[in-house]
């Protein structure tokens, strides 16, 4: 799965090789309590042996016409990209917003999830910004599992 490394140079890549995938309790216990997953110098550089870099480091949008012509996209989508971003198109679907987190003072990792599939506001997105999967409706029992509810 894909994740975003954050370097305090400001710098943010899209890689394959994820850090969380490899410590993912530790990971998850960081995110439980609303940290970021800090990384060090070994794990940036184990992670971006098979990353691209984003061309801007702040949110931005992808038009769904360049896919295939966008590292990113062809990073993420690989030989459907440009399929891909017809597709969504087709449907409806103009861009894809690509949003990030906060720069921090120390590298760390966020995996990335697409959301949003909606025909109805004919967006969707790539998202490393928000650590929550919709944190606002999790719910944590009283053994700290979690719930999906409202």
């Amino acid at each position: 799965m894909e994740g975003i490394i954050r370097l305090p140079s400001e710098e943010i890549y899209l890689t394959k090789k994820s850090p969380i995938m490899e410590n993912a309790e530790e990971a998850s216990e960081c995110h439980r309590k609303r940290d970021e997953f800090y990384i060090n110098d070994e794990q940036v550089s184990k992670a971006l042996k098979d990353a691209v870099k984003f061309p801007k480091n702040s949110n931005y949008e992808i038009p769904t016409s360049e896919f295939g012509n966008d590292a990113i996209t062809d990073f993420a989508f690989g030989k459907i990209a440009k399929d891909y971003g017809k597709f969504l198109k087709d449907v409806g679907i103009g861009e894809m917003p690509v949003l990030f987190a906060n720069l921090e003072d120390e590298a760390f990792a966020r995996q990335v999830w697409f959301s949003c599939l909606d025909r109805s506001s004919g967006r969707f997105g790539l998202y490393g910004g928000n650590s929550g999967l919709d944190s606002s409706r999790l719910h944590y029992n009283d053994d700290n599992m979690v719930r999906w509810g409202t």
